[in-house]
């Protein structure tokens, strides 16, 4: 296990590129992606290269939302009764609060599910 960070000590200004790849020691990936950031921000044209990270990054951050929002949704309105997970259970794992899981999915989210169920259903009686 890891020793945590101080929240003092997160936003502290690293003095090296070590200081930051520290920041992240169960992320061994993170630690070649800091690497490579540092590489692209300090060559001629490096800076359209920390845009497309950022680009991507934001990009994967809306598909993230989307996928919790279609698995608390799926969880908490289509699963049978016997396999509901309870809303407590659901916000510890998402890490959030129950009323976040409440309000994590609207009425079109389940529209969308249940579209998605027809068709997936269609396939199965083909």
């Amino acid at each position: 296990m890891t020793e945590s960070i101080s929240p003092a000590e997160a936003f502290a200004m690293p003095t090296s590129a070590r200081d930051i790849v520290s920041l992240w020691p169960s992320y061994s990936f993170m630690s070649r992606w800091a690497l490579d950031v540092l590489r692209w921000g300090m060559s001629d044209g490096g800076v359209e290269a920390l845009l497309a990270q950022l680009r991507d990054a934001q990009r994967m951050q809306v598909e993230a939302n989307l996928r919790r929002r279609f698995l608390i949704a799926f969880m908490r309105e289509r699963l049978p009764a016997s396999q509901r997970v309870s809303l407590q259970r659901i916000a510890e794992v998402a890490g959030m609060s129950i009323s976040g899981v409440r309000t994590a999915y609207s009425d079109a989210d389940i529209e969308v599910l249940d579209e998605l169920i027809v068709e997936l259903k269609k396939e199965g009686d083909r």
